[in-house]
């Protein structure tokens, strides 16, 4: 997920990211970075974006960016995600997925004999 506190970008616009008060923070699985923006005086302080990758704010679902970093956008975690945390979480996810299929299947497969 890149080197955090740095700007993704380099050259020119690193530097203008740097001179905006703009540290990156992380990348999700689908390409979206997190930044800190400085706001000093101003609450919060600093504040949390995500720059998405898909531009077209229609297509933008909320619920496709990962839990770990829609906590930290929403200062309910202090730090960032770590690319471990994100994997297990994803995990974690995959895994009561099928599990909720499979229950499905149970209960339809008990249904049956009714």
């Amino acid at each position: 997920s890149g080197e955090r506190g740095l700007s993704r970008r380099g050259g020119f616009w690193g530097f203008m990211d740097a001179a905006a008060g703009r540290k990156f923070m992380g990348k999700d699985q689908h390409g979206n970075t997190y930044w800190e923006i400085k706001n000093p005086g101003g609450k919060p302080d600093p504040k949390r974006q995500i720059d998405y990758v898909e531009k077209n704010m229609e297509e933008i679902e909320w619920h496709e960016v990962p839990p770990e970093w829609r906590l930290w956008v929403r200062y309910a975690r202090a730090l960032p995600p770590t690319d471990q945390e994100l994997r297990f979480g994803e995990a974690q996810r995959a895994y009561t997925q099928k599990r909720a299929v499979q229950i499905a299947e149970e209960d339809e497969r008990l249904r049956s004999y009714e």
